[in-house]
């Protein structure tokens, strides 16, 4: 891992000093809960808030794009004593050989309908790229608009080749099966009205095959220009429920499952803004004590004066079909964000989650430098 990172970022260097097209920003913040008294334990507990770094730098120009995302954190990472520690988060590189073709390393390309903006993410069955290899195909016939994508998955974050991680073209598995490459296509349609993609993933695997498609329509077709509202499926046939969904949706957890439909919704002008997303599993009942299959969230922010805003956000999560009733998730949160200058921002706010009488609180702050 560190040879890969040492490469990708004397990559970056090399490139950004000699370009004034890119993106940077630094933003240290804290945003985990400090205060979680339980129903079971009558003890006000506490815990540090870890205090985080995000560093990114983006670049983007006709023959070459590239994306590094590195996080640091300070924290009582044993209970006892403090320290820092950091990695990788993310990158990618996009480089373009030949017209029309884009080869793509460690590159997840999500179609617009599978955002989720209030938790940040995309669920997996919008993704036509991979942490692998992504060979991206745009026809000249259709004016860039359409995206082909095939992708070979693995993984890129080892310090070396690893047998048990390679993506093997033939092999045999413990049953004696034959086992074919992990392999993943999909494609992306983008015009001025929608947005329309599907992908299938693990093709070759009937235990682990995903498919997925959404669609989204910035401006609905011309009725309102400042709204986008968008939505899908993806759904696989792996007894795996972690291949789909999120297990931190709220500080209690999350919705995974075989099967999950989602929507997401977002309205912006001069001064208000409105953003919301949609979870909900559609597959069978689980066995787990706590399982949820609904989540959606809604926020709101506007603008106080030039440089200061305000936001209001909710979250609800609920069980609708397990065996063992899991009790609903609530919380709530405020913020407010004041912009210096054209470099510097300050934030603070106030969140706090219930669930079955437990509760936790916190206090984000942050401050962000972007170039």
């Amino acid at each position: 891992m560190k040879k890969i990172v040492l490469s990708l970022a004397t990559l970056a260097v090399s490139v950004f000093a000699f370009s004034t097209e890119l993106e940077f920003s630094t933003k240290t913040y804290n945003e985990d809960p400090f205060y979680l008294p339980t129903d079971a334990d009558d003890e006000n507990k506490t815990d540090f808030p870890s205090l985080k770094n995000k560093t990114s730098v983006k670049y983007e120009s006709d023959k070459v794009d590239a994306f590094i995302e590195a996080l640091a954190a300070i924290d009582d990472y044993n209970d006892k004593n403090f320290g820092i520690d950091g990695y990788i988060n993310d990158w990618y590189v996009e480089f373009r050989p030949f017209q029309n073709i884009t080869v793509a390393l460690h590159d997840n390309i999500y179609a617009d309908g599978s955002s989720l903006p209030i938790y940040d993410d995309n669920i997996a069955g919008g993704n036509i790229g991979s942490d692998g290899v992504t060979l991206i195909y745009t026809p000249s016939i259709f004016k860039g608009n359409l995206q082909l994508a095939g992708t070979l998955p693995f993984d890129f974050s080892k310090n070396d080749f690893k047998d048990d991680d390679v993506n093997y073209f033939k092999s045999k598995n413990e049953e004696n099966d034959t086992e074919y490459a992990d392999t993943g296509f999909g494609a992306i349609y983008t015009t001025e009205f929608f947005q329309a993609s599907a992908s299938v993933k693990d093709i070759f695997d009937d235990d682990k095959r995903l498919f997925g498609a959404y669609i989204s329509l910035p401006g609905i077709f011309g009725a309102a220009e400042s709204l986008t509202i968008g939505g899908g499926i993806s759904f696989t046939d792996s007894k795996n429920y972690s291949a789909l969904g999120f297990d931190d949706f709220t500080w209690f957890g999350g919705v995974k499952g075989e099967k999950l439909v989602s929507a997401n919704l977002s309205f912006e002008n001069d001064s208000f803004a409105l953003a919301a997303d949609f979870v909900s599993d559609l597959g069978e009942e689980y066995e787990e004590e706590v399982a949820w299959d609904l989540y959606t969230a809604a926020s709101v922010s506007f603008g106080i004066s030039d440089s200061i805003s305000a936001s209001l956000g909710t979250k609800f999560m609920t069980d609708t079909k397990g065996k063992n009733k899991a009790e609903n998730v609530y919380g709530v949160n405020t913020s407010l964000d004041f912009n210096i200058d054209g470099h510097n921002a300050v934030g603070i706010g106030f969140e706090y989650q219930t669930f079955d009488k437990n509760f936790d609180i916190a206090v984000p702050v942050y401050w962000q430098w972007t170039l």
